[in-house]
């Protein structure tokens, strides 16, 4: 494991991140949700305030940045990824790879929900969603998987082995 890295680090990582990964996109809509894994990592590594920091601030900077976002993606952006770093730090006691994983999820799902609440296509109204039935759905979950995994194995190894 590389040394831990700073909360300012964090927030920069996930805004650059957002900023990448913004070439992703189905149907006008972004794919990769990489705040979301970096505030549940903040949360994992420190605290439950510093994923809400990371979450919001690396949500809101990546918005700033990429101005093609609609504001309500940035504030549904900015709710979920602040309240799953929230959650993995509050509620998370084994500080494992697999939360990080779990946690992303959740994350995505809120993203799901409040994101769909503006157009009317919310996993709330259809369930559905949730199986992939829709194809922005189901790739934000598996490049949310993916990304959680990848951060677990660099900045959780010694927690993998436990």
């Amino acid at each position: 494991m590389s040394e831990k890295p700073s909360t300012l680090f964090l927030i920069v990582f996930s805004t650059l991140g957002s900023i990448v990964f913004s070439a992703f996109a189905l149907n006008g809509n972004p794919v990769v949700l990489f705040v979301i894994p970096v505030a549940v990592l903040a949360a994992l590594l420190y605290d439950e305030q510093t994923g809400l920091l990371v979450g919001i601030t690396g949500a809101v900077l990546a918005g700033i940045v990429l101005y093609s976002i609609a504001k309500w993606e940035i504030a549904a952006l900015a709710i979920a990824a602040g309240a799953a770093g929230y959650l993995a730090g509050r509620i998370s006691k084994q500080k494992t790879p697999l939360e990080l994983v779990f946690y992303t999820v959740i994350g995505t799902l809120i993203f799901e929900v409040l994101h769909g609440v503006n157009t009317g296509r919310t996993i709330l109204f259809r369930p559905e969603m949730i199986l992939g039935s829709t194809p922005e759905t189901g790739a934000r979950l598996l490049a949310g998987i993916i990304i959680a995994f990848a951060l677990a194995a660099y900045w959780l190894p010694e927690k993998a082995k436990k």
